[in-house]
Order: structure tokens, then sequence, then C-alpha cells
């Protein structure tokens, strides 16, 4: 599951990048709302990306028998995902430590994400900077 959600970020960043090369370092003369737009498409990539990953753990968690039904094994993917943790649901004993691993992998894919956010504003920005 870490290595799907690994090609799953991996495909979007060639994506994210080649966005900003074709589309973002261009167009330094676009108004205000298309690069707010520009930076809120990736955002829905990145959720996007989310949503499917956890999916895939939730899928796993189901296929190994941690959990039974869909949606409880979705809700608990992303509370573990994002390191929410409710603990509103939890796990038998021997399935604690890939629900600690899907955290791991949740902090690791968000500063990805991140950091693919940053580079869009980074180039959204200086565009505008160097078209003044």
């Amino acid at each position: 599951m870490i290595l799907l959600t690994g090609v799953i970020h991996t495909v979007l960043t060639l994506v994210v990048v080649r966005y900003v090369r074709t589309r973002v370092k261009s167009s330094s003369n676009d108004s205000i709302l298309k690069s707010v737009l520009k930076i809120d498409f990736i955002i829905l990539a990145i959720i996007t990306a989310t949503v499917l990953e956890t999916s895939i753990w939730a899928a796993g968690f189901m296929y190994f028998g941690a959990l039974s039904e869909f949606e409880e094994s979705l809700y608990f993917s992303i509370i573990t995902y994002t390191t929410l943790g409710y603990g509103d649901i939890i796990l038998d004993n021997q399935w604690r430590l890939l629900a600690s691993l899907e955290a791991t992998n949740g902090v690791i894919m968000f500063g990805w994400s991140t950091s693919l956010l940053i580079l869009v504003i980074q180039n959204t920005v200086l565009n505008k900077k160097k078209s003044s």
C-alpha cells in the first residue's frame, strides 16, 4: 500500500511539474482570479490523490480482515492517514502496526504534497512579480 501511494504521488508530481512548466511559468499576465484557480486546481489534485490513497489503505484493511465495512474502513483510513486519530475506531492488536505505517505514510505524502503546492505558489507569485 505504501508503494501504491508512492506511485500515485509520483504521477501527481509529474503532472504538477508539467503543469507548472507549461501553464504557470508561461502565463505571467494572468489575472488574480486565474492565478487563484491554478493554485486551487493543484489543491483539488492533491485532495483527489489523498482520497485515492486512503481508499487503497481502506481496501487493504478490509482485505486483511482488520475492518469489515468499507465506509468504516475508509473513515478509519482517513483519520489515520491524516494523523488526526480520533480513537473512535480501534484495530485489534495484530493490526496496530499496520495503522501506524499508514500514519507514517500519510505524513510523508502530506509533506510531499506541500512541496508541490509551494512550487506552484512560488511560480505563480514570481511570475506576477516579473511581469510588474
